[in-house]
């Protein structure tokens, strides 16, 4: 169910990505390129003009120099100038916005990308092994609420998930129980090793919140007991 939920969170994000990418980049690119083709009809239009004036100019003699045609040959020159100034600072506005485009795409993925990283809620300092239980100091302002599900992060990667189910009073620790998951195939002590919680395990809310989890993050849930007691042996700190 997970990884079910995961791949549609992965193509909500897709689709999304790609109507920004339509409406921020496509878009304004055609128009820019519709822009500059405009321009450069003009400049062909101007230039068969102009052929034509010079074909009728060889058929009169090249002799033939008027005020008027020199007029023309003047207003012709100017012409060529100013389409050949619209189409450079089309080029030039075309560049600039695309690289404008460029950078805010990266801004709003940098921004992205740092609204997606998980809460902290705070680091675990021991495990109970033998009831599969984790105790953890909160930090930061997130309240933390019975039933919430977490999850233990180490070196950019998920160890396992718990659910929180107390707090101690004195201590103001945290308690919540190993979420045991199933993953097939043969056992790898190498792999079981790494799955067991350590001290110093970042604690972070669980990138696999259920509707109910998103309730009791909300504060929707019974206020939280006070931690059992429970007699188990410590994993020390390294």
């Amino acid at each position: 169910m997970n990884a079910f939920r995961a791949t549609v969170l992965a193509l909500l994000v897709l689709t999304v990505g790609l109507m920004f990418y339509a409406f921020v980049v496509l878009i304004p690119a055609r128009q820019d390129q519709y822009q500059m083709y405009q321009t450069q009809l003009k400049i062909n239009e101007y230039e068969q003009r102009q052929m034509e004036h010079d074909a009728r100019m060889a058929r009169l003699g090249a002799t033939v120099d008027t005020p008027e045609m020199a007029a023309a040959r003047a207003a012709a020159a100017e012409e060529d100038k100013k389409n050949e100034a619209e189409l450079t600072a089309a080029e030039e506005n075309s560049v600039i916005a695309s690289a404008k485009r460029r950078q805010e795409i990266e801004e709003a993925a940098t921004a992205a990308e740092d609204a997606a990283k998980p809460t902290t809620l705070g680091s675990v300092t021991a495990y109970l092994e033998d009831c599969g239980v984790v105790l953890f100091a909160a930090s930061g302002s997130m309240p933390v609420n019975e039933g919430l599900l977490i999850a233990l992060r180490r070196d950019d990667y998920i160890v396992c998930e718990a659910t929180v189910d107390g707090r101690d009073e004195e201590s103001g620790q945290y308690t919540a129980a190993i979420k045991q998951a199933n993953f097939g195939g043969t056992a790898d002590p190498e792999a079981e090793a790494n799955r067991q919680p350590r001290p110093g395990d970042e604690v972070i809310i669980s990138p696999f919140l259920s509707s109910r989890d998103l309730r009791l993050e909300a504060g929707g849930a019974e206020t939280a007991q006070p931690m059992p007691e429970i007699e188990a042996v410590l994993t020390p700190v390294p």
